[in-house]
C-alpha cells in the first residue's frame, strides 16, 4: 500500500471521531461559538510546532496563500457546523462524500490535475452511494437532488463543500509546488484560523461573551476535537505532499462510513439498513480510487 494511503487512512479515523464529538457539542452549542473556541484551542495545541519551523524557508507568498486558504476554511466550517447542528450527522456526512467531485473540478481548473477513468468511476460510486442514502421510497429519480436545494441546511453542506474544495486546492499548491514545511503549514493555519474564527464571532454573533460561554460549556470537548484535528491536519498534509488532492480527500471520505455506523447508534438515527447498503457502494468506490 502506498505511503500516502496509510497517512490519509490514519487521518480518516481521527476525522470520524472529530465529527462525532463535534455533533455532540453542536447539539447544545451555537455554531459560531464552537468555531471560534475551536480556533483558539487548535492554536493552543499547535503552538509547539512554531519551535520546529525552519523560518528561512518561509516567504510572503506562502503565508499569503495559507492566509487565504484559512479564510475559506473558516467560512466552510461555519456553514458545516450550522448544518451539523440542525441535521442528522449521518445525513451531513453522507453528503460530504460529494466533496471529491468539487475538489477534482477545482484541482482540474487551478492545478491542472487529472484523474484516470478508474478513479473517476470510483468517485461516481461514492456519489451513487450518497444518492442511495438520501433516496426514499416512491421518489422520482431526481427527487434526492432536488431535496439538496430545497432544504436550507443541506444547501449549507453544498456551500461548505465548494468552499473547502477551493481551500484544499490552495493547500495542495502550497505544500507540493511551494514545498512549505508541513509543521509551518499547520502552525500558521492554526494561527490564522483562530484570528478568523474570533473575528467572525465578533462581527456576526456575541464576541468575547460567546467565547467565554463556549469555553465554560464545552471547553474540554472542544479541546479533544482540537487534538484530533491537529493529528488529522498533520497526516492529511503529509498525504497531500505525495498524491493529488482529489485522491487524498476522496479516501478521507471513508470517515463517512465510521460516522454513519457509530453516529446512528449514538444519536438514534434511522434507516440503518439503507446506510449500510450505501456504505458498501462507497467502499467499492474507494477501492477503485486507490487501486
Amino acid at each position: 500500500m502506498d505511503q500516502w494511503v496509510i497517512f490519509i487512512l490514519i487521518a480518516t479515523v481521527f476525522t470520524a471521531f472529530e465529527s462525532l464529538i463535534s455533533k455532540k457539542i453542536l447539539s447544545k452549542e451555537h455554531a459560531m461559538e464552537f468555531t471560534a473556541v475551536f480556533g483558539l484551542f487548535f492554536l493552543f495545541v499547535c503552538s509547539p510546532l512554531f519551535f520546529f519551523i525552519d523560518y528561512s524557508t518561509i516567504n510572503f507568498k506562502m503565508l499569503s496563500l495559507v492566509f487565504l486558504a484559512t479564510f475559506f476554511s473558516v467560512m466552510g466550517a461555519i456553514f458545516m457546523h450550522k448544518s451539523m447542528r440542525h441535521t442528522d450527522v449521518g445525513t451531513v456526512m453522507s453528503l460530504w462524500v460529494l466533496g471529491p467531485g468539487f475538489v477534482a473540478l477545482s484541482a482540474f481548473i487551478f492545478l491542472g490535475e487529472k484523474l484516470s477513468y478508474m478513479q473517476m468511476s470510483g468517485i461516481a460510486l461514492l456519489i451513487i452511494g450518497a444518492y442511495v442514502l438520501e433516496s426514499k421510497n416512491h421518489q422520482r429519480i431526481f427527487d434526492p437532488f432536488k431535496m439538496l436545494f430545497k432544504k436550507k441546511y443541506l444547501r449549507y453542506v453544498l456551500i461548505s463543500l465548494a468552499i473547502f474544495a477551493f481551500s484544499a486546492t490552495i493547500d495542495r499548491h502550497v505544500l507540493s509546488s511551494l514545498n512549505m514545511q508541513v509543521e509551518a503549514f499547520i502552525a500558521f493555519s492554526a494561527l490564522f484560523y483562530a484570528f478568523f474564527g474570533f473575528t467572525a464571532l465578533n462581527l456576526f454573533h456575541n464576541g468575547l461573551k460567546g467565547m467565554k460561554n463556549g469555553i465554560s460549556n464545552v471547553g474540554w470537548w472542544v479541546l479533544i476535537v482540537a487534538l484530533f484535528s491537529l493529528l488529522t491536519s498533520y497526516y492529511q498534509a503529509e498525504a497531500m505532499v505525495l498524491a493529488p488532492v482529489g485522491l487524498v480527500l476522496t479516501v478521507k471520505r471513508l470517515a463517512t462510513l465510521i460516522v454513519i455506523v457509530i453516529g446512528g447508534e449514538m444519536f438514534h438515527e434511522k434507516d440503518i439498513l439503507k446506510k449500510c447498503i450505501s456504505a458498501v457502494i462507497m467502499i467499492a468506490g474507494v477501492l477503485l480510487i486507490v487501486s
